[in-house]
């Protein structure tokens, strides 16, 4: 099996999961643990899989955001917080994920992670209890 053949695969089960949680909520994740554990090995790292999936909608939004905002000014909260909520309004399917498992502890260091991307790349922290949606956001 190559890393391309487990990259898709799990890129499909991540999309089929979340897909499934915003239509019918989390209890429709029971059904998939057999598919994540085989996949992923455990719970944790499907939604670290998940934040990773996440954290790349919100770097290409801010990516857009750096590009287009003028040099001679800094960039603001208000403008980090519009990033997360087009990102989030671009992807509720993994929203709804990360919201379900907020307190997960897998999802710690990516949440760190963020803040310190956020932090180098616009000169705003958005805070050392960050969740990976604000809840005014999300």
């Amino acid at each position: 099996m190559s890393g391309w053949e487990q990259y898709r695969r799990r890129h499909r089960l991540v999309v089929a999961v979340a897909d499934d949680v915003s239509r019918h909520g989390v209890d429709s994740l029971d059904s998939w643990r057999a598919a994540i554990d085989v996949e992923f090995g455990d719970l944790g790292a499907f939604l670290q899989d998940v934040q990773r999936h996440w954290h790349t909608a919100v770097d290409a939004h801010l990516d857009g955001l750096l590009e287009t905002a003028p040099s001679s000014r800094p960039v603001g909260y208000g403008s980090v917080a519009a990033v997360l909520a087009t990102a989030a309004r671009a992807n509720p399917q993994l929203v709804a994920v990360l919201d379900e498992y907020v307190d997960h502890p897998a999802l710690t260091g990516g949440r760190q992670r963020l803040r310190r991307t956020l932090l180098a790349a616009t000169g705003v922290d958005i805070g050392a209890s960050v969740r990976d949606v604000p809840a005014e956001v999300g």
